[in-house]
């Protein structure tokens, strides 16, 4: 999932139950098997002390666009889904450029 970025910044209140998702996501792209296929993405976890922070993630592609995400209304799969969208645009662009 992490091929096609270059920074994901998140930012949540660990108590605050709409910071949920931006946890989880927080959870799922760091694994060894993602770090492994990008080991030059930048990832920050920004933990705030400030009960109603509004959790948000904020992601770089390699094609510069910036996609920023307020996450407290929406589900981790939404997230997965928005980025997994734009980096298989870029693979696919990838691919046309190999052939």
């Amino acid at each position: 999932m992490l091929k096609y970025v270059t920074k994901i910044d998140i930012k949540f209140a660990p108590f605050n139950p709409n910071s949920g998702p931006a946890k989880y996501f927080l959870n799922q792209i760091y694994t060894d098997k993602n770090l492994e296929s990008n080991p030059k993405c930048k990832i920050n976890a920004n933990v705030s002390s400030i009960f109603d922070t509004t959790p948000f993630v904020s992601v770089t592609f390699k094609d510069g666009k910036l996609l920023n995400l307020k996450t407290d209304n929406m589900k981790v799969k939404d997230i997965v889904s928005a980025v997994k969208k734009h980096s298989t645009k870029l693979a696919l662009l990838d691919d046309s450029k190999s052939n």
